[in-house]
């Protein structure tokens, strides 16, 4: 606090009146009489007064009076000092001398209440107020703006409208950033003219070319700037005096102090503000698993966590190297939806961010010094504040882009609010990849379950529609369900359907908009025309340019499109295009047509273009009722739509036309052949053939139809190919497509009308193919017996983010792995991996990861106890040894990650069959790893052939080659350490080891890793008794199955393997328990002392066990 004295020159007529005794002088050559006590310094300030001029006397005051230090310090005596210099010079200028020295001395004395004032509102920003306010007084100044520090942000800021919007400058940018930085009190003549100049932070000041004062303040106790006063005069050639600047200096020391508090008070209040707004955000996004939760909710709560005007999150497509949103519509049912707006440019902030995974904080964003500017992306936050943020999926490659811009109450965003965006982000990169799994699941299941449905309704309105007389009304109702059956197989909110007539004139058929029939005709889109002359399907996924080709399509349909697949119709027969269908905003997971549903479209154009070409074939048919009943009955056989559809229609056919047998085969031009595709029962057609043999073959080749009674005369005929049965010489040979020939034989000759009526069957024939294939390959993907890539996507989202509540279940001593199914199994392992790190830390790639250990799965064979289920119960209890173990102490990322691997690895391609059966019965395996284990060998060899294979490589993101050969080395002699045969041996050299482990001794890790999987293979002893008795019971089953082996081959049976001199299982348990797994458990307890429950549950069981061995030998003896 200053401390003025007042008690010395109470005011300034004492000053005068005391001045008067003074002798006044005469002229200018007046020489001083110099008071004794007066000190060197005060003699040159008297020696330059009486050297100026009496005019000049004004000007020189103002800016030369008495140091002010002196004045507000007791220890210089300042007042003496003064008195001093006064009697020294003529009473005149000591009068004019004093006044300006007191006017200084006043201005001090208002700095000491306001020191005053400052006290009682240290911690808000009235605080800050009341300082600005002040120096306004203080200096006569047209404004004053007071800039704190913000540390944690690294950055200075004012409060300014009644502390509506928040004034923000970076260290180092602008005047005020670079006074604060630089520590140095700056006097600028015209803001615009300094180096420091930056327009888009110092225009905010509106000082123009007004001259300014910034003076830097220190923390109490350190060298460090914590604010800057500006202080800018009112009018354009104002200027400051040297006594502003020290008057200056004096309140920024006198202010440092509270200033210091007010800084660490907010500091410590801001940061805890900051973390509850992202904790309070990510929770909020927590369980958004629907884009309808989702994407409102992220608006919501970014514009919450950073104070931002908007926000927009741009998804990326991989796979088209674009970026889309999703902008959400309403059908015209009502249904509300989310369609993907995809964007054309290649340049914009938001590609950038996806080019170069930066984080983006422009705090105005200007199309000039932004090269990358597009006006696609980037117009709504022209002139704005913008930040922009990658998001990453799961497996850590971008999947989004998240943007702020507009930062509300504040002429930037800070770094606080760069880094809450990001934090953020990741809880937004988990929402998203979890729905677009699900949507991906969902999607294929949709697709494959309504395969069969799909076809078989357009086949009943071909059925339907060959009834009735009215042409228009036949071709209405054929597109009506073709465009319903196509909306609902591929998931998209239009479908149009257009045909060409005879005169190549196209006509409007049918529209579906959302699930309603569209009504009124529009204009042809120029797309459809396009399709039409080219032939070929055409795609957009881009609205903007989507938008050109479709004419005034969507305003006369009061419509938005987004994404487009235009398919031509073509006719296998005549190749001319006759039906056009366009599919608009596909909702699927992927917000763009896929080749699956372009696959789809296809094979329901077949019924456009069949129904076509059966309406001309049927138009004949009045003047042969014979064909018109064959047709008849033919079409009867169509429904239900099944897998023995084409049997079914070839049978009625055969049926109606009086033959006795009939083969309809597939013809292969690549390997000409020709391969059954279906015959009548009993038949003695030839499953294959040469494409080269017999008449089968000539008109497979050539495609002439061939009607004989003298089959066996032709000089081509193949007994072995065109025999059928008992009566092959009447026989009829038709070409039903480019890939498909069909043999009819019978009794009777085959006439003019039964030929007529096969050959316009063929396309019925044909179709009842494509459908049986189709409804094969749907069944084959439902229950084959691989991993689709949408199960795979499944389990990667369910495991992606393991919670504290799974570690805590999956570490469990007493876990029961025979409670959990396959699945679960699944879902268990992916989350041990996630949750130590191997995904983020050693960049394992988490697809590649899944799909190694789903065919790792699939390697495991049906054994009654070494199978897969023994796999996952060993991973378990080395997971519960890592967690409960607490084994990082010991092992680094990189050993904790083999561990895991080789215990899920260790028993793969078991086959229930010992290391002793293979040597004896000199299986392969035996004679090739004779001197060694062979099955851990085995084992080992199979791993490594996985891991090789590209698609499971896991280790990819490793790239030391020495880091990599580690790997190994540990996987590869974890694994081995399960060979029973040294199994004493490994418990020795690890309880010597223990006397005096050192974690940094690679083989004393080694052996730690050993020891806690051969643990772990032993685990079965150390769960609830009712667990480990189950478990023990299949050991002892496969035992038995390996004896009754040896038995079959005459090899010497293994002890403990011959079923006829089995004894209850309780005896083989206990010897188990007391001579391999209690001295193993009990040196690895001793040695980590928080696993030493695994021994006590041992011992537990092995009583029980000891308990049903007496009972047992007990019975014995009373037989």
């Amino acid at each position: 606090m200053i401390s003025v004295q007042k008690t010395r020159i109470s005011n300034l007529s004492d000053l005068v009146s005391r001045l008067s005794s003074v002798e006044p002088v005469g002229d200018s050559n007046y020489m001083p009489t110099y008071i004794p006590s007066i000190q060197q310094q005060d003699r040159l300030i008297v020696d330059q007064l009486l050297k100026i001029n009496q005019s000049q006397y004004p000007v020189y005051l103002a800016q030369n009076p008495f140091p002010l230090k002196y004045l507000v310090s007791t220890s210089d005596n300042g007042a003496e000092r003064l008195k001093n210099i006064l009697h020294s010079i003529p009473s005149k200028l000591a009068v004019e001398y004093a006044s300006a020295t007191f006017a200084q001395l006043f201005r001090t004395s208002s700095i000491t209440e306001l020191v005053q004032t400052l006290r009682k509102s240290i911690h808000n920003r009235q605080f800050l107020h009341s300082i600005e306010n002040f120096a306004c007084t203080l200096f006569n100044a047209g404004s004053c703006r007071l800039f704190t520090l913000q540390p944690q942000q690294n950055q200075m800021v004012s409060y300014i409208d009644n502390d509506r919007f928040t004034l923000q400058v970076p260290l180092g940018r602008g005047i005020v950033g670079c006074c604060a930085k630089a520590g140095k009190v700056v006097v600028l003549q015209s803001t615009k003219d300094s180096s420091s100049y930056d327009p888009e932070i110092d225009d905010y000041f509106n000082i123009g070319d007004n001259a300014a004062m910034l003076i830097p303040i220190f923390d109490s106790s350190s060298n460090f700037v914590i604010s800057v006063l500006l202080v800018h005069t009112p009018k354009v050639g104002a200027f400051f005096s040297p006594e502003d600047l020290e008057i200056g200096l004096i309140l920024s020391t006198q202010i440092s102090p509270f200033l210091t508090s007010y800084v660490e008070h907010m500091e410590k209040n801001d940061d805890r503000v900051v973390r509850q707004e992202i904790a309070h955000g990510v929770n909020i996004l927590l369980g958004k698993n629907t884009l309808e939760e989702l994407l409102p909710t992220i608006l919501s709560v970014v514009q919450h966590a950073v104070s931002t005007n908007d926000a927009e999150l741009y998804m990326y497509d991989s796979e088209q190297k674009m970026l889309y949103v999703f902008e959400h519509q309403v059908g015209a049912d009502g249904t509300q939806f989310f369609a993907r707006k995809y964007f054309k440019s290649t340049s914009g902030v938001p590609m950038h961010v996806i080019q170069t995974l930066q984080v983006l904080n422009f705090s105005r964003l200007n199309p000039e010094k932004c090269e990358y500017f597009s006006k696609e992306f980037d117009l709504p936050a022209l002139g704005q504040s913008l930040i922009a943020v990658p998001v990453f999926g799961i497996d850590k490659k971008p999947i989004a882009v998240l943007t702020a811009y507009g930062k509300r109450g504040a002429n930037m965003f800070s770094s606080v609010d760069v880094s809450s965006l990001q934090q953020i982000a990741v809880q937004i990169g988990v929402n998203i990849t979890n729905i677009l799994a699900a949507q991906a699941v969902q999607s294929a299941k949709t697709k494959s379950n309504n395969v069969a449905g799909n076809f078989e309704k357009p086949m009943r309105a071909i059925i339907s529609a060959m009834s009735s007389k009215n042409p228009q009304q036949k071709k209405y109702q054929i597109c009506e369900t073709v465009a319903k059956e196509i909306a609902h197989a591929v998931n998209c909110d239009l479908v149009a359907i257009w045909d060409i007539d005879s005169n190549n004139k196209i006509k409007q058929q049918f529209i579906l908009k959302s699930t309603n029939p569209y009504a009124q005709t529009v204009n042809v889109p120029p797309l459809v025309q396009q399709a039409i002359s080219k032939k070929e399907t055409l795609e957009y996924s881009v609205a903007s340019e989507l938008r050109n080709m479709l004419g005034t399509f969507d305003e006369e349909t009061n419509y938005k499109s987004y994404s487009n697949i235009t398919f031509p119709c073509v006719s296998s027969e005549v190749d001319d295009c006759k039906w056009v269908i366009m599919c608009e905003n596909s909702l699927n997971a992927q917000g763009r047509f896929s080749e699956q549903d372009k696959q789809l479209i296809s094979d329901f154009s077949l019924f456009l273009v069949h129904f076509g070409d059966l309406t001309n074939a049927l138009n004949s048919l009045d003047k042969a009722s014979r064909i018109s009943q064959i047709h008849k009955s033919l079409f009867e056989k169509l429904i239900p739509t099944s897998p023995d559809i084409t049997d079914r229609l070839l049978n009625e056919l055969a049926t109606q036309l009086n033959a006795n047998d009939f083969a309809l085969y597939h013809i292969d031009n690549v390997s000409e052949q020709l391969s059954l595709i279906s015959a009548a029962e009993g038949s003695l057609a030839s499953k294959n053939a040469q494409l080269s043999q017999g008449l089968v073959g000539q008109v497979a080749t050539n495609g002439q139809t061939v009607n004989t009674t003298e089959l066996s005369k032709h000089d081509v005929y193949n007994a072995a190919v065109d025999s059928l049965g008992k009566n092959p010489e009447n026989a009829l040979i038709i070409k039903i497509s480019d890939d498909l020939v069909l043999e009819l034989t019978g009794e009777n000759a085959f006439t003019q009308i039964d030929e007529q009526a096969a050959m316009e069957s063929k396309y019925i024939i044909a179709q009842s193919v494509d459908i049986t294939k189709n409804l094969g390959e749907a069944k084959s993907s439902a229950v084959g017996g691989g991993v689709s890539t949408e199960e795979r996507a499944s389990f990667m989202s369910r495991a992606s983010a393991p919670t504290r509540s799974d570690i805590e279940e999956y570490s469990d001593r007493l876990f029961n792995i025979l409670s959990y199914n396959d699945d679960d199994r699944m879902i268990m392992i992916l989350k041990l991996f996630v949750s130590q790190g191997v995904i983020r830390k050693l960049q394992v790639p988490f697809q590649k990861l899944t799909q190694f250990i789903c065919s790792l799965r699939s390697c495991y064979n049906v054994t009654p106890y070494h199978n897969w289920t023994h796999a996952c119960d060993v991973m378990q209890f080395v997971f519960s040894c890592i967690i409960r173990g607490h084994l990082r102490q010991y092992l680094n990322d990189l050993e904790i990650f083999a561990l895991l691997l080789a215990a899920i690895c260790h028993d793969v391609d078991h086959h229930g069959l010992n290391n002793a059966f293979h040597k004896k019965a000199r299986t392969p395996l035996g004679i090739l790893y004779e001197d060694k284990p062979v099955m851990e060998m085995h084992h080992c060899a199979t791993a490594i052939r996985l891991l090789a294979m590209p698609e499971h490589d896991i280790l990819e993101g490793i790239e030391s080659y020495a880091d990599k050969c580690h790997f190994y080395e540990f996987f590869i002699k974890i694994i081995l350490a399960t060979d029973m045969e040294k199994h004493m041996q490994y418990i020795k050299d690890f309880e010597e080891v223990t006397k005096e482990f050192d974690k940094r001794n690679e083989k004393h890790r080694l052996l730690l890793a050993q020891i806690v999987i051969k643990a772990g293979d032993l685990s079965n002893t150390t769960r609830a008794f009712d667990t480990a008795a189950a478990m023990a019971t299949n050991l002892m089953e496969e035992f038995f199955k390996q004896g009754d082996l040896e038995s079959k081959l005459g090899v010497e049976i293994t002890p403990m393997c011959d079923r006829s001199k089995a004894t209850h299982i309780s005896c083989s348990q206990v010897g188990f328990y007391g001579f391999c797994a209690s001295p193993l458990l009990t040196a690895l307890g001793k040695f980590i002392t928080s696993l030493a429950d695994n021994t006590e549950q041992l011992e537990k069981n092995k009583r029980v066990w000891e308990q049903q061995k007496i009972q047992w030998e007990q019975s014995q003896q009373q037989k």
